[in-house]
């Protein structure tokens, strides 16, 4: 039969353009394979997971379908970074002037884009396993839940459709502060990002999870911050949050 043969003719690497891509390669029995099933044979691989907008999307947070795909995948050996030095309002100035960094580890097929996304090994907190029927076929993969979604957005929102889709995204979503303050303690990034989180709960008018945000870092102190990469003279300052944000982005 056609499937006899196919699995005698042993297992042939996915055609895609894998020049970019530092990782594994995936390889099928079938002669073609869906950009879905391609995702799922990948996050199927351990702390390999789908974030960012694939995680927007996902969580049916957004409607476009994305043509960019983001997995993240958490190495055991990769040490969690450290600032060399402590931060100092000069040094955040300057790297928050500059565009945000982006990942050239990729690879092409039928048209989209795969990225694979490096990290510090986190135990894939808030991952979640989730499956669900698409064009008639059941999917089953890790994806980042809502809550980690959020961060992992606000940290790096060029992966996430840029700050204005992460603003309009979860402005009416019903956050849960208590889970994101977990998430973002487990995370620890570098750069002072609960501020950031402090300001969108003031700007979403969510006055239960900003009271508990204020709560929580009621005694830390707030450091001259930003909300997104290629920051501009001209951004408004939050007197509550010490976070400088585009004109007209958010209301406060």
């Amino acid at each position: 039969t056609d499937e006899a043969d196919l699995l005698l003719s042993g297992a042939r690497k996915i055609v895609a353009d894998w020049d970019n891509w530092q990782g594994s390669y995936l390889y099928s029995y079938n002669r073609t394979q869906s950009i879905m099933q391609i995702l799922e044979g990948i996050c199927s691989r351990k702390n390999h997971y789908l974030s960012h907008y694939s995680a927007l999307y996902f969580n049916n947070l957004v409607e476009q379908r994305p043509n960019d795909h983001f997995i993240t995948f958490e190495k055991k050996n990769k040490i969690s970074p450290k600032p060399a030095k402590p931060l100092n309002a000069f040094s955040v100035r300057q790297a928050f002037l500059k565009p945000a960094r982006r990942s050239n580890n990729f690879f092409e097929t039928d048209g989209q884009k795969i990225f694979l996304l490096e990290k510090h090994d986190l135990n894939c907190v808030g991952v979640e396993k989730k499956e669900l029927r698409f064009e008639n076929e059941t999917i089953r993969f890790n994806v980042t839940g809502i809550s980690r979604t959020f961060i992992d957005s606000i940290i790096s929102p060029h992966y996430s459709g840029g700050i204005g889709t992460v603003v309009s995204v979860f402005r009416d979503v019903d956050l849960d502060a208590n889970e994101i303050y977990d998430l973002y303690q487990k995370i620890e990034p570098i750069y002072p990002y609960w501020q950031t989180i402090g300001l969108l709960f003031q700007a979403f008018g969510n006055t239960s999870a900003l009271n508990i945000w204020n709560t929580k870092f009621r005694n830390k102190p707030k450091f001259p911050f930003y909300l997104a990469h290629e920051a501009k003279s001209n951004w408004i300052r939050s007197d509550d949050w010490e976070v400088a944000y585009p004109k007209g982005l958010i209301n406060l």
